[in-house]
C-alpha cells in the first residue's frame, strides 16, 4: 500500500470524495432553489435586485473598456461586440431589464456615465428607477 502525503486529495477515501462532490452539488442545488423561490415570492423587489446587479455588471464592463481604450463606449451594445483592439468581448450580451425594457446608457462626460432602468412602471423619474451610479 502506497503512502499518500498528508492533506492531499488522494489521501481522502473514495466514498468521502464522492460524498463531498455530491454533497456540494446538493447544497448548491438547495441554494439555487431557495434563491429562486425567494425571487419568485418577492415580485418587484427581486426585479429591482436583478436590475441593480445587471447595472453593476455593466459598470464593470464599461470600466474594463475604458481601461483598454481611454474612453467610454458609445453604447452598451459595444460591450457585447468583439473588441478590435483586444479580440475579446466585455459582456456576452446586453439583456433587457427585468421588466422587458432596454437599459438607458449615457456618457455624461469623458469619464462619467449613467445607466438607468426605468423600473417596473417603465417611466423615468419615479421611485422604482434603478440608476448607476446610485443617486444618494
Amino acid at each position: 500500500m502506497r503512502a499518500h502525503a498528508a492533506g492531499s486529495w488522494s489521501s481522502v477515501p473514495v466514498t468521502l470524495r464522492v460524498f463531498g462532490v455530491l454533497g456540494s452539488l446538493a447544497v448548491l442545488g438547495l441554494i439555487v432553489l431557495s434563491v429562486g423561490f425567494s425571487n419568485y415570492t418577492t415580485g418587484h423587489r427581486s426585479g429591482a435586485r436583478t436590475a441593480r446587479t445587471q447595472v453593476w455588471i455593466f459598470s464593470m464592463g464599461i470600466n474594463h473598456y475604458y481601461e483598454n481604450h481611454g474612453r467610454l463606449p458609445s453604447t452598451l451594445h459595444v460591450l457585447a461586440e468583439e473588441d478590435l483592439l483586444t479580440g475579446e468581448t466585455y459582456m456576452e450580451s446586453i439583456p433587457e431589464d427585468p421588466w422587458g425594457n432596454p437599459y438607458q446608457y449615457a456618457a455624461l462626460s469623458d469619464t462619467e456615465y449613467r445607466i438607468l432602468s426605468r423600473g417596473e412602471d417603465g417611466r423615468e423619474g419615479t421611485a422604482d428607477d434603478v440608476v448607476w451610479p446610485r443617486e444618494e
